[in-house]
């Protein structure tokens, strides 16, 4: 059984989750709620959102496990389409910036653990865990989601970089 595939893909998470905890860890702790405008994503929600992010789709979607991260998070970190509340930079409103970032890279190392174990074969076919069937559609074959999942880290990493760097 073939696994190539997978060991890029792992390495690939590997490199996003390292990457990511590297621009957070450069976030000046003034910076944490910097927002462009009122409500709108500012690098502590950025980082929540990543984390539930690769718990969600990855670890449980894609490969069937238990959410790691509590399960109210994904009110508060998630998009305000899916049902997330509206983002707001009163740091009450949020988990300690030190407890996001650990429960990022706790999803993230699982998500690398997971993708890694992976057959080239099983990429080739639908994820194991259960999505919800407004998101089957637009979610993909593991080959697809996979990809797609780290492009949305890099994406906002970037984001949170800008927001890092506003006055």
């Amino acid at each position: 059984m073939s696994c190539a595939r997978a060991e890029a893909y792992s390495n690939q998470y590997q490199a996003t989750v390292d990457a990511t905890t590297k621009a957070a860890e450069a976030v000046p702790e003034d910076k944490r709620l910097n927002q462009v405008a009122d409500g709108k994503a500012h690098p502590l929600w950025l980082m929540g959102h990543l984390a539930m992010s690769f718990d969600l789709l990855t670890n449980s979607w894609m490969m069937g496990r238990a959410l790691e991260i509590p399960s109210d998070w994904a009110s508060i970190f998630g998009p305000s389409q899916f049902g997330g509340r509206a983002i707001t930079n009163n740091p009450d409103d949020y988990p300690a910036w030190d407890d996001v970032i650990a429960a990022y890279k706790k999803a993230g190392a699982a998500a690398v653990e997971g993708v890694a174990k992976l057959s080239d074969d099983q990429l080739e076919g639908w994820p194991f865990g259960d999505i919800p069937d407004q998101f089957k559609e637009a979610f993909g074959m593991m080959n697809q989601a996979i990809p797609d999942n780290a492009a949305h880290d890099s994406y906002h990493r970037g984001q949170m970089s800008l927001l890092a760097a506003l006055d």
